[in-house]
């Protein structure tokens, strides 16, 4: 987040250099941005200057400066992880002149390396760095505590599980790059990270905003190192808690090798900003009774049920179907057309269609290759297979959530050569989040003409 705090004045192959370091004097103190950060640092060579409030102390061994505009008011935390400094001092003021600072927090007392202190957004910070027995390099943190609206400032966890963690995003913002949770505008984020021991591999853990409050979350749990490379893993809007239906509930099983999550809890809109409870459970906390209502999903149904289509003209297919926990419950929704042993999983198959709710894209497989094409609804791309064609520009998404049950797919098909055969039969199959799967079920019947 930032760039070596102290440039070029390193301890380098056992000597130093042959200058004071560039901070080592209160006018051309370093400067801190963010809400929160680390970088390296070091006070080799540093020197005491005439009105340093520290004048005259002793030990000490010369002091280096870094500024920082309080972004916002609040509780901040400063830090000191020594490297070869010895015994460092740590000070923090408010004010712009050397001659009128006005201390906050310090920690020489103890001759300790961490403060936190309160200050009002705009005020102008100051922190100076000393030590008592030897010179030397040394990584300074600064963080404002309870304040996780910025994914590079998460609260960070530990451990195979942990419980009645106090959250809030009152005042939490939408930063750049930062992913919309499902089209779903919150933004109102905040962040946190978690990476399972070793021991929760192969485990089925969970995530939820469930154990008290009623706060109308989504949870998102990505990994990824950078608002701009997350990968989406799980996500989560109505869980459908006795205690409370709207809180968010995700649950899946740990890797071989856990990955560090990226968790981010979010409300439904801006409006619903409030206080939360978060908690991992390994294991993950049963359906029902405190936990989520898991109810399975029903089938649903597709239009037209009955008729025929003609080679080269545009076919729209309406697909129905609900979940009684909420549609942002639902998974992926599959509709087939096929031929064969009753289910839709015979040969031939003429259209084989999915959307996968999670990552928000519509699928079309062809049979002749086993592969799958995607991309987004609405968009102009053209998804072809052997035998149709699934135009997302005439293909579309709709629902009644996040507290209404059901969602609404269109899809645009046009049917190709090779699909052409009477009797077809329509197959529908329904997945959630919690795996429950309903289907395949037949749900109507098709032909397709020349």
């Amino acid at each position: 987040m930032l760039a070596a705090l102290v440039a070029g004045v390193l301890l380098v192959a056992g000597a130093y250099a042959a200058s004071p370091p560039p901070n080592d004097s209160f006018l051309n103190a370093q400067s801190l941005t963010g809400l929160c950060g680390s970088g390296s640092g070091s006070n080799t060579l540093a020197t005491e200057e005439p009105g340093d409030p520290d004048l005259g102390l002793s030990p000490s061994l010369g002091s280096v400066w870094y500024a920082l505009l309080a972004p916002k008011s609040g509780t901040f935390g400063v830090s000191i992880v020594p490297g070869t400094i010895s015994v460092p001092r740590l000070r923090v003021y408010v004010g712009d002149k050397l001659s009128g600072l006005r201390l906050l927090a310090s920690n020489d007392a103890n001759l300790g390396s961490s403060v936190s202190f309160t200050a009002s957004a705009g005020s102008p910070l100051r922190i100076e760095v000393d030590s008592v027995k030897a010179q030397g390099s040394f990584v300074l943190k600064w963080s404002t505590p309870n304040d996780f609206d910025s994914f590079g400032c998460p609260k960070v966890f530990t451990g195979s599980s942990w419980t009645d963690f106090a959250g809030s995003n009152i005042g939490a913002t939408m930063e750049p790059w930062e992913p919309e949770d499902g089209g779903v505008g919150g933004a109102a984020s905040v962040w946190y990270r978690w990476t399972p021991p070793a021991a929760s591999a192969g485990k089925l853990v969970s995530v939820d905003t469930g154990f008290s409050g009623c706060l109308d979350t989504i949870i998102s749990v990505y990994t990824g190192t950078s608002l701009s490379t997350l990968k989406l893993e799980h996500r989560n809007d109505d869980a459908g808690f006795s205690s409370c239906f709207f809180a968010s509930y995700v649950s899946w099983y740990v890797p071989a090798v856990p990955p560090a999550y990226v968790i981010e809890v979010d409300s439904y809109n801006p409006a619903s900003q409030g206080n939360f409870v978060l908690r991992a459970l390994q294991p993950a906390l049963p359906c029902g009774g405190s936990g989520p209502s898991c109810n399975s999903p029903g089938t649903g149904v597709n239009e037209p049920a009955a008729g025929s289509s003609r080679v080269g003209e545009a076919q729209h297919f309406v697909t129905t179907c609900f979940h009684p926990d909420g549609w942002h419950n639902l998974s992926t929704i599959d509709l087939r057309i096929g031929k064969g042993k009753g289910n839709g999983s015979g040969e031939p198959l003429a259209l084989r269609v999915q959307y996968d709710e999670k990552r928000g894209v519509m699928r079309l497989y062809d049979p002749d290759t086993d592969e799958w094409s995607e991309g987004a609804p609405g968009s102009g791309t053209v998804l072809s297979s052997s035998y149709a064609d699934l135009r997302l520009a005439g293909s579309a998404v709709a629902g009644s959530g996040p507290t209404g049950p059901s969602v609404r797919l269109t899809w645009d098909v046009v049917f190709k050569d090779p699909a052409v055969r009477n009797n077809y039969g329509q197959y529908l199959q329904i997945t959630d989040d919690q795996g429950h799967t309903a289907g395949l079920n037949r749900v109507g019947h098709w032909s397709v003409t020349h």
